[in-house]
């Protein structure tokens, strides 16, 4: 059974979330009371808060996750620690120029990024060992973050029938 969980800040909208994602998507979704409990062990981490600091460790990512950040990522505000992109193996963008047009540094070492688009196409090269940790950071062009959700939403689907696992099987 393919599961999603979910953590906030205050645990009634967690509830709330799971209740109605349950609903939509028909999958089993489980509010969970620490970041760490919906980060640890799982393949796909979607992290989309405003906080000004990480809400996770680095750490808690286990080799062969995919994380997407689409909340604040300058060296002032970040809500994922640097140290991810250490331990990430592909960091991707959706728009390698609005990166670099950003007016405060941001945590991601440039050199590092890959476009999105190049990846997709197969002009650039994306994970290529199922071990290692992939970094989706979004700079908010519109209907990037629908289409990343809409592909993951895919896989997880085809997952369910046999086709692969982006995320965690319980049973």
């Amino acid at each position: 059974m393919v599961e999603a969980t979910v953590a906030a800040r205050r645990p009634e909208r967690a509830e709330a979330f799971a209740r109605r994602a349950a609903g939509e998507l028909g999958i089993r979704v489980r509010a969970v009371r620490t970041v760490e409990e919906a980060a640890r062990d799982h393949d796909v981490v979607v992290v989309a808060t405003d906080s000004a600091a990480p809400v996770l460790a680095a750490d808690w990512i286990a080799p062969g996750t995919h994380v997407t950040t689409l909340g604040p990522k300058t060296a002032s505000r970040h809500e994922v620690p640097a140290a991810l992109a250490d331990r990430a193996h592909v960091i991707v963008t959706d728009s390698l120029a609005q990166a670099a047009g950003y007016t405060e540094p941001h945590i991601f070492p440039a050199g590092r990024m890959v476009d999105l688009g190049a990846v997709l196409c197969g002009a650039a090269t994306g994970r290529t060992e199922p071990d290692q940790i992939t970094l989706f950071w979004s700079v908010g062009p519109a209907g990037t973050e629908v289409a990343v959700a809409a592909a993951l939403w895919e896989a997880a689907h085809q997952a369910q029938h046999g086709h692969g696992s982006p995320a965690r099987e319980t049973g």
